[in-house]
């Protein structure tokens, strides 16, 4: 790990970024001389760093690393600029999904067959395996898009332009509109209702070409998977199956995760073959991280005990799981408490690929007599354009503030807060210098816990080719 590419890139790249402005209005005015006055200055510092990050003589490289990676997160998103939540900016984009949204129903209906199911009998106990969907129906009502954000983008030397989407559904005048249901034994039918889904979609226009067509290409991913909430009727709701929504839970967010969320993304792109020349298109469908997050859950207080004590205060058996990109992280479980302390075991590695990139981490109550678990609360933070409402926590608002803080779980819709958790991180970004494999053992990142790694080995499979056609069908292949 080392300070390099990536501050260099994001200090420079707001000099010459012009501000969007909304058609209706002329664009918020912003001397290019600010920015580049600004730019330069945190290059510097950048430059400056690099050298000595990770050795001795640094006087605190953690926090540099911190304090530098914040403000360029700062600079990043200030490129931002969002059209008024009016319904007019969006029309268009709800118009659009009115007339897709039949195909849309088919299209996941058809995943549900071919990928869900599957994936929900391989994961539930054996008496469950031969669960199936009697009926998958979404309703003919579409998604509503609540806001949309325009940003100016250059990664790989490859300029874009990326549309940052809010989607929820069913709207909320809408009410229950699906019907959904599945045989979990035989003649025994479980219901799913009051199903909602809300996130935000990510489509980026890149790269940006000098001929025509222009826009070479096009890109759909986000940074965290879509909040999903719904309810069990039926037998479930009377049995009590904590481990089936569970484990539906778990299949849905891993297949979302494993399609949608960065550093997967769809791409699709129309360049010919001379065009892909020009084009790294490598990095276009499986982008590089741009830092390492080395994250840290290190204890929580004043949680809810969930298990009756026949001594004393009720108590709970609480785990932490942290979710960022496509890497997930269980703490172990720490029985008969509300005070939980993990330590070095709390600590794990994730790849960042975006400032903006979410953190989500939420705790649990293990239920052993059910094999299951009961929600605790989960990260949330004030949002500051919305006063009494929460959002996400990015990993920049980590980066902000002075490590080991305390930050507020919530739980459910509620505002109030259900405990504490005290995190702690470590930010480094990457450079693909050979020199870096060869330094003094005293200047590689000390390992905490299972947060040990030291460099980053990408691998991309790029043609297989010789394998029996009995054997090709849903192959897939497992680096080691």
């Amino acid at each position: 790990f080392a300070l390099a590419p990536w501050l260099r890139s994001r200090a420079s790249a707001p000099a010459n970024n012009a501000w969007m402005g909304n058609c209706k209005g002329a664009p918020t005015a912003r001397s290019d001389e600010s920015w580049r006055h600004n730019a330069e200055r945190v290059l510097a510092e950048a430059v400056t760093a690099a050298g000595s990050l990770l050795t001795p003589g640094h006087e605190d490289p953690i926090a540099k690393a911190r304090e530098l990676i914040a403000a360029i997160g700062d600079a990043a998103n200030k490129k931002h600029v969002t059209n008024e939540e009016k319904t007019s900016d969006v029309a268009w984009l709800n118009f659009v999904a009115t007339e897709i949204w039949p195909y849309v129903n088919l299209a996941v209906k058809n995943l549900i067959k071919t990928t869900i199911e599957p994936e929900l009998q391989a994961s539930l106990p054996s008496p469950l395996s031969c669960i199936t969907f009697k009926t998958f129906d979404l309703g003919n009502v579409p998604p509503s898009f609540t806001h949309l954000n325009v940003s100016k983008t250059n990664r790989k030397n490859h300029p874009g332009v990326e549309l940052c989407i809010g989607v929820t559904w069913p709207p909320e005048e809408k009410g229950d509109l699906v019907d959904i249901r599945l045989e979990v034994l035989p003649g025994i039918e479980v219901g799913i209702q009051q199903l909602k889904i809300s996130g935000e979609v990510y489509v980026v226009l890149r790269p940006l070409m000098e001929t025509l067509p222009i826009v070479g290409g096009l890109q759909v991913t986000m940074v965290a998977p879509p909040r999903i909430s719904y309810n069990l009727s039926g037998a479930a709701k009377l049995m009590k199956f904590p481990f089936l929504k569970s484990t539906m839970n778990s299949v849905i967010t891993k297949l979302l995760t494993d399609l949608l969320v960065v550093p997967n993304r769809v791409f699709v792109h129309w360049l010919t073959l001379e065009q892909q020349k020009e084009v790294d298109m490598s990095s276009m469908q499986y982008p590089q991280p741009e830092a390492i997050v080395r994250l840290g859950v290190l204890e929580a207080r004043n949680l809810e005990g969930k298990d009756w004590n026949p001594i004393g205060n009720p108590t709970s058996d609480p785990f932490a799981r942290i979710h960022i990109g496509d890497r997930f992280y269980s703490t172990p479980v720490i029985q008969k408490t509300v005070t939980p302390k993990w330590g070095d075991d709390g600590w794990f590695d994730f790849l960042v690929y975006l400032p903006e990139q979410i953190v989500e981490i939420e705790l649990f109550d293990q239920d052993w007599l059910l094999n299951g678990k009961e929600k605790l609360g989960f990260l949330m933070m004030q949002d500051e354009k919305n006063e009494g409402s929460l959002r996400k926590v990015a990993v920049t608002d980590l980066l902000r503030v002075p490590d080991k803080s305390w930050w507020k779980i919530y739980h459910g819709k509620k505002t109030e807060a259900a405990g504490e958790i005290c995190i702690s991180v470590q930010a480094f970004a990457l450079d693909c210098s050979k020199a870096l494999l060869m330094r003094p053992k005293e200047e590689i990142p000390r390992a905490i816990g299972k947060a040990n790694a030291q460099a980053l080995l990408s691998v991309q499979i790029r043609l297989l080719r010789g394998l029996p056609r009995k054997f090709a069908a849903g192959a897939g292949m497992k680096c080691i």
